[in-house]
């Protein structure tokens, strides 16, 4: 396969688009729920796009490619999985194939869509243009934004000092996701967290749960 020889500006800049679109995306989501199958499936296509893309079509992609090549930590995300799947088996007296179900879904949406836009893109393909932790910090800024866009399409839902206690979420766990891709160079390690975090709201009581709600991200 010929592959397309784009300087590093050009990957850079092409990668600040694939972020405003998911964003407006994510926005147009919110903004419009009668409409908003179109964008839920939009957006889990623009991370198959830039791995099409970043990966196979321009040159220079083995660094996006060698994300998902950890032996270790495709191990350790094949054990999480099974533990989370067992976790409902055990705690569900009345499973449905719903749950487990839902367990693979969120395996590719949000983790997977998330995990390889924000991390893996984020660091790798911006880091064509600014230093490693540059690039980190403005990767984990457009997976704020991301998250925002349903504060300004529901403030109500978010009132006074729980309005900040979202933004320090979305702030927060893209900080934890980014940096787990950076230390580990795989993306299975920041996805398994991702779906962890997910998960552990099956567990938790009722009254708490009310009050995590605005942590939406995590």
């Amino acid at each position: 396969m010929n592959h397309l020889n784009i300087s590093n500006r050009g990957r850079f800049f092409l990668y600040i688009f694939f972020q405003c679109l998911i964003i407006l995306t994510n926005y147009i989501f919110y903004r419009f729920p009668d409409r908003g199958v179109y964008a839920y499936y939009t957006i889990q296509a623009i991370p198959l796009i830039e791995l099409f893309s970043f990966g196979f079509l321009i040159q220079n992609g083995k660094s996006v490619l060698k994300a998902f090549s950890s032996i270790l930590w495709i191990s350790v995300f094949f054990f999480g999985i099974v533990f989370w799947a067992y976790a409902i088996f055990v705690t569900q007296i009345n499973i449905t194939q719903e749950e487990l179900f839902y367990l693979m879904e969120i395996i590719y949406f949000p983790a997977f869509v998330e995990q390889f836009n924000f991390s893996v893109i984020g660091v790798e393909i911006g880091s064509t243009i600014l230093k490693k932790g540059y690039a980190a910090l403005l990767a984990v800024f457009f997976y704020g934004l991301y998250y925002f866009v349903i504060l300004i399409n529901d403030m109500r839902g978010f009132p006074g000092i729980y309005f900040w206690f979202f933004i320090l979420d979305s702030v927060g766990v893209g900080i934890i996701y980014i940096t787990l891709y950076s230390v580990s160079k795989s993306i299975w390690l920041p996805m398994l967290v991702e779906i962890s975090l997910i998960m552990s709201v099956i567990f938790i009581p009722p009254l708490p749960a009310a009050f995590f709600y605005t942590f939406v991200p995590s």
